[in-house]
């Protein structure tokens, strides 16, 4: 026999060819279509759960950024809208802001002046000065579509040194929205699923700290006002000479771009946030440094058509009503913020501010 008659020969099997091939080829597509579907069903599931009222009122919506009270200001606004629909006006600031602006104060003194029903929100962020503010408002105008955009503010805002963007650049959100793409970014910006995410993701951490914590137990204006004194507060090194920085200008300057007489899609007004006027006496020069400052601002916002309105000159706060230096007490709270409801209010009436102008 030769070699090829002695090796074994199985009649029945068949030649490997290409429709094998093709047809190994189809199992492991199949597989894989098969694993893709159950990937988009999971998420799609997980997004609709995380849209859920149950969910929206027991898990903050955050946007990734270093700052905690940044991430709870949004998702606490983001709650806000989910509750009314709309966000009628935003006051935005550093703590001044908001420690000092009562939303609910301020919703019934307009009530009171125009018969109307506002939904207002303090977002007021501890460190904001006018450079962040600017970026800032880019953002809230953007998505939350105020129908008014009130920006509060002392000498501070432009005499920080330190331009403070970091506060608002840390999250990947707000770089994604003023135009700085990334999937991150894009993925904070689609999913409620992956902000919610954001807000559990160190949960089994023994120093977590919720971003916003019971959402139900939340009064949802953004206001915290103080309710003791300072024993011993501090003298703010900027009232000594009031300096500005381009930077905090050009912030200024974004904030006032978003008027609707700039081609803006909302109505800005800056606000001067009271300084006692007798810690502005202890200075060298105080009282005309502040008037030279005021000044600016009154000039800046005549060249840039928004309204600008003072209050330290008014001296409205007793002196039980402060905080410390800069900062309200919650009874000086009260009273600036029905004089500001107040005055929006009658500035509706008279015309003096569009409200609602898109």
């Amino acid at each position: 026999m030769t070699e090829q008659n002695n090796q074994i020969y199985d009649e029945t099997a068949q030649p490997r060819t290409w429709f094998a091939t093709l047809r190994l080829t189809r199992q492991y597509g199949r597989t894989g279509l098969l694993g893709l579907v159950i990937l988009i069903t999971l998420v799609a599931g997980l997004e609709w759960a995380a849209r859920q009222p149950f969910v929206a009122s027991r898990i903050p919506t955050v946007i990734g950024s270093s700052h905690l009270l940044l991430d709870a200001k949004f998702g606490d606004l983001d709650y806000l809208r989910i509750q009314e629909g709309e966000i009628d006006c935003i006051f935005m600031g550093s703590s001044v802001v908001y420690r000092s602006i009562d939303p609910a104060i301020i919703e019934a003194e307009y009530r009171a002046q125009t018969g109307a029903e506002i939904t207002c929100y303090n977002f007021g962020v501890q460190g904001i000065t006018a450079a962040p503010a600017g970026a800032l408002a880019e953002v809230l105008v953007q998505d939350y579509q105020p129908k008014l955009l009130v920006f509060g503010f002392m000498p501070r805002a432009l005499a920080e040194k330190n331009t403070g963007m970091q506060i608002v650049l840390s999250s990947p959100w707000i770089r994604y929205k003023l135009g700085n793409s990334s999937l991150e970014g894009w993925l904070i910006d689609h999913s409620l699923a992956y902000r919610r995410y954001l807000a559990l993701r160190g949960w089994t951490s023994p120093d977590f700290v919720s971003p916003i914590g019971d959402l139900d137990a939340l009064s949802h204006t953004g206001f915290g006002p103080f309710t003791d004194v300072d024993p011993d507060p501090p003298m703010p090194t900027y009232l000594t000479d009031y300096p500005t920085w381009p930077y905090h200008w050009a912030g200024l300057e974004q904030i006032a771009a978003l008027d609707w007489a700039n081609g803006g899609s909302t109505q800005v007004l800056l606000v001067e946030m009271p300084l006692p006027p007798t810690l502005i006496a202890q200075y060298p020069d105080g009282p005309a440094n502040h008037a030279n400052f005021v000044a600016s601002i009154h000039e800046f916002a005549a060249a840039h058509h928004v309204p600008y309105w003072e209050s330290t000159a008014l001296d409205m706060i007793p002196a039980d009503g402060w905080h410390d230096n800069v900062h309200l007490k919650q009874n000086g709270a009260a009273i600036f913020s029905a004089w500001l409801g107040e005055q929006i209010g009658r500035a509706v009436v008279q015309g003096d501010l569009v409200f609602g102008a898109k």
